[in-house]
């Protein structure tokens, strides 16, 4: 029978700095197993890079001076609807805003995430601080939301905080002008990284207080191997049997 281990969470910042400026469909972070879609129900989704400005955003997005120095290099937009303007300006923000849906039903190893915060960049009118937020979980339901953004100006950059809303398996980001978002922070269970959780990835072994050496293969979701005396300690989780070689079900190391 395999023991009931609690998993653990890891959060991570899906920033889009590693991605080519242009259109987008989906984004990845490294050692998580799947991707994040991304799809739009205005014009598409694309990839801005604030330090090379293009489009007409050299004043906002492109700005750091807007926003007292603060680098954010590249963020995610709705690209304007003409399509003529990707390919003869680059990427420009849509005027009339839009809404972009975030899916992570294919993410991690159980498609739900635990939103903590995000960023939203250049909310500059009355009219663009109603933009919101909408979170659901796999059943379609509404499990977080966040209206009532600032007014903060040209190129302004502010945090959203959800303080942790869990089972999102879909964010809607509704604008209500030209504006982008960066800086996605979200929890997921250590069993979705391939190779093992981050703290522990880079060394294969653990060292238990009672001066044992433990020979770990970091396979989520798979038996793991490990050979040493009749305690084992794992991510701060000790198993003990009787006998000096055991294979223990370990979900979430």
């Amino acid at each position: 029978a395999q023991p009931d281990v609690p998993g653990e969470t890891v959060c991570i910042t899906i920033n889009f700095d590693d991605e080519d400026s242009g259109a987008i469909s989906s984004v990845t972070y490294p050692d998580v197993d799947g991707e994040i879609g991304i799809t739009s129900s205005t014009s598409y989704p694309a990839i801005y890079d604030t330090d090379e400005p293009t489009g007409n955003d050299a004043s906002d997005l492109g700005n750091p001076d807007a926003r007292d120095g603060i680098e954010l290099g590249k963020v995610l937009i709705i690209q304007e609807d003409d399509p003529a303007v990707m390919v003869d300006d680059g990427p420009d923000d849509r005027s009339f805003g839009g809404e972009i849906y975030l899916d992570f039903s294919t993410f991690g190893d159980s498609g739900v995430v635990t939103v903590s915060k995000l960023t939203v960049v250049d909310i500059d009118s009355e009219e663009e601080a109603d933009s919101y937020i909408v979170l659901m979980n796999p059943a379609g339901e509404v499990v977080g939301m966040q209206t009532g953004m600032m007014n903060a100006g040209d190129g302004s950059v502010q945090e959203i905080d959800f303080e942790e809303i869990e089972d999102v398996s879909m964010m809607q980001v509704i604008f209500k002008g030209s504006a982008a978002v960066d800086d996605i922070e979200v929890c997921i269970s250590e069993s979705s990284f391939s190779g093992g959780p981050p703290d522990v990835r880079d060394d294969p072994h653990v060292h238990t207080a009672d001066g044992h050496v433990v020979d770990i293969y970091l396979k989520p979701k798979h038996w793991v191997s490990m050979m040493a005396g009749p305690r084992y300690a794992i991510s701060g989780r000790v198993f003990s049997k009787d006998n000096d070689e055991t294979k223990q079900w370990c979900d979430g190391i």
